[in-house]
């Protein structure tokens, strides 16, 4: 599992689940040694795996779930992750 939206490093220490389905992606085997796996850990790679994410869910889905952690992480956070679907507004 890849996570797309919030990483371990960004939630580290909250108690936050991040491996929900409006997060995480399944990457081809190989673990984080992997060759998908790499690929998905770039800027591009990202955008890839929440245009999956959202193709699948939907935006809203995904929207509702970055917000439902505003009690947990920063306001700066929540704007930094609602940022990388906004993209995405239009596309249900």
């Amino acid at each position: 599992m890849h996570e797309a939206i919030m990483t371990r490093a960004v939630v580290q220490g909250s108690g936050v689940d991040i491996m929900v389905k409006q997060n995480c992606v399944l990457v081809h085997p190989g673990g984080s040694s992997g060759k998908c796996h790499s690929k998905a850990q770039t800027k591009e790679g990202r955008r890839l795996c929440i245009e999956h994410i959202i193709y699948y869910l939907g935006y809203n889905s995904v929207r509702q779930w970055i917000e439902s952690l505003a009690e947990q992480l920063s306001p700066i956070t929540i704007r930094e992750r609602l940022s990388f679907i906004e993209e995405y507004r239009d596309a249900e």
